[in-house]
C-alpha cells in the first residue's frame, strides 16, 4: 500500500478522527490517533533533506501537537 492518494486520505482521516475524539474529551485516544497520523504521511521514502519546507514544518508541528497532547493526558491523568 504505497499509493499517495490512499496515504493522504488515511492521514486526513486520522487527523479528523483525532479532532473528533478531542471534542468528545477522549484525550488518550485523540493523542493516539494524532500520533498514528505521522506514520501515515505519504512519501516516507524521501530523505528529510529533500522534503519541501512546508512539509518539514507540517511534520514538526504535527509531532509537537501529538507530544503536547500526550503530555497533557499523562499530566492530568494522575489526579
Amino acid at each position: 500500500m504505497n499509493s499517495p492518494l490512499i496515504n493522504w486520505m488515511a492521514y486526513a482521516g486520522s487527523i479528523a478522527l483525532s479532532a473528533g475524539l478531542f471534542r468528545q474529551e477522549n484525550y488518550l485516544m485523540a493523542s493516539f490517533t494524532l500520533s498514528l497520523g505521522v506514520v501515515l504521511l505519504p512519501k516516507t521514502d524521501v530523505r528529510w533533506r529533500d522534503l519541501p519546507l512546508w512539509r518539514k514544518i507540517t511534520t514538526v508541528v504535527h509531532l509537537g501537537l501529538a507530544a503536547g497532547l500526550l503530555g497533557y493526558v499523562v499530566g492530568f491523568n494522575d489526579r
